[in-house]
């Protein structure tokens, strides 16, 4: 064990659908390996399904993460951007990370590292499975750095133009992200279509145009047309954006 003794984890136990909080060992970091003090963790909606359907198996969740380095392996230097690293610095485990590198472990207490997950007081993350970069920002920013990920790998891919048209289902962290990444990126317009209103306001603030509140506009053929009147001719958005997780939402957002 190292100096740092044992910490709490939540591990949630799939089978009955609850968390233990367990206390675990920490260990020293191995080779290429990081320990981090947990600053903040998001809870995602990844988060939310694996405990809505369950898991044959114990596991470690919490995947959206903000750690404070209080240990470095030998042999790692850098950051995956090649910034040098030292104990102290804040770091953002990169998206991306394949499944059972760390926040989707199984069996965490089958053997070190123990803690694989962010919801807990420390974090084990192996360079080889993870990439990770410092931060500068405060952690109540930096932990929204991996959900903000989504939103710009989808502007990306939608290969947005300046002046476009687009339009974003869902008011929720993702959807709220989306609309910003698209307002940097050049969209004429971002029409919102959510709720509530606190939400759609947030929408407002973080760059939309126009929201749709879906509490007054019930009715998704009633929605398609309000889109297509806030248009040039109305011919509807160049781009939209499902980020609501609704499967009616993609036949509203392909009208």
């Amino acid at each position: 064990m190292s100096q740092f003794g044992s910490a709490r984890a939540a591990i949630f136990r799939g089978t009955e659908r609850a968390f233990d909080i367990v206390e675990q060992p920490v260990h020293d970091p191995a080779p290429e390996r990081l320990l981090l003090r947990t600053e903040l963790t998001g809870i995602c909606g990844t988060d939310v399904h694996l405990y809505e359907t369950g898991q044959p198996e114990p596991m470690a969740l919490g995947h959206e993460i903000a750690g404070t380095i209080v240990a470095i392996g030998d042999g790692l230097a850098t950051d995956f951007t090649g910034r040098p690293i030292v104990i102290g610095d804040l770091i953002v485990p990169h998206p991306g990370t394949p499944n059972g590198a760390y926040g989707f472990r199984t069996n965490p207490a089958q053997g070190p590292p123990f803690l694989t997950g962010g919801f807990g007081q420390y974090l084990s993350l192996a360079h080889g499975g993870t990439s990770f970069f410092k931060v500068e920002a405060p952690p109540g920013v930096a932990v929204l750095l991996e959900p903000l990920s989504i939103g710009v790998h989808a502007v990306e891919r939608s290969r947005i133009e300046l002046g476009d048209t687009v339009v974003v289902q869902g008011t929720g962290a993702i959807g709220l992200l989306t609309i910003y990444v698209a307002k940097q990126a050049g969209a004429g317009t971002v029409i919102a279509v959510g709720g509530p209103k606190g939400r759609l306001a947030a929408a407002t603030a973080l760059g939309a145009d126009t929201v749709i509140d879906i509490a007054e506009i019930p009715d998704a053929a009633a929605r398609v047309d309000r889109v297509r009147s806030l248009t040039p001719n109305g011919m509807g958005a160049d781009i939209v954006y499902e980020c609501a997780g609704v499967k009616s939402a993609i036949v509203e957002g392909i009208e």
